[in-house]
């Protein structure tokens, strides 16, 4: 829907934005949104896993659409409003819509916010840093989730200090947000040929 739009990406503006960011990283980050790490200390990340796609199958475009965290991150992208106005300021030529509440509840309006939201990610690194995780998918996913569950700005503050996404003093939830993200998109490329 962003090609057919020609929604140019920030960092590559040659590219759209959907050449730009994997499709795969959109389904991950929605998967582990809904992952309790509490929850998976028992019954394992790939039931919680299973536990998302079921609820996921089992309503459909309705699914996670009236979850809200206690930040008021809302549907299953878990977006707080700052950041989709961020967003719809940022690219004006994507079809979004304009009232937070409805676009969280809509699962395509969503999974585009999404995808800008991690393309405009891209921006804040310097172009050493970029070309070096855009070479390797583990590391884009890795500084995406990152960035996605955390302020992009601290993220690249603290691979400059560390050489890592969530080293120093990353709050514990990044760090577990980033390793969940890691073992979604294991899993999905084991039981799904999903990368």
């Amino acid at each position: 829907y962003l090609q057919s739009h020609d929604v140019r990406s920030r960092v590559a503006p040659e590219d759209t934005v959907a050449e730009t960011i994997p499709r795969s990283m959109v389904l991950r980050l929605m998967i582990t949104e809904h992952i309790d790490p509490n929850r998976m200390k028992y019954v394992g990340i790939e039931q919680c896993i299973h536990e998302v796609l079921i609820t996921v199958a089992a309503n459909r475009e309705k699914a996670y659409a009236y979850a809200r965290s206690s930040a008021g991150a809302l549907g299953i992208v878990q977006f707080i409003e700052p950041s989709y106005e961020m967003v719809r300021k940022n690219y004006p030529a994507a079809p979004l819509e304009p009232h937070f509440d409805t676009a969280m509840r809509d699962l395509r309006n969503a999974a585009m916010a999404t995808v800008l939201h991690l393309d405009l990610q891209l921006t804040h690194l310097p172009a050493a840093y970029l070309k070096r995780f855009t070479d390797s998918s583990y590391h884009l996913a890795a500084y995406l989730a990152a960035g996605y569950n955390r302020n992009t700005v601290k993220v690249v503050r603290t691979y400059r200090k560390t050489r890592t996404f969530t080293g120093g003093d990353t709050p514990y939830e990044n760090k577990m947000y980033v390793r969940i993200q890691d073992w979604v998109g294991g899993y999905l490329k084991r039981k799904y040929d999903i990368s």
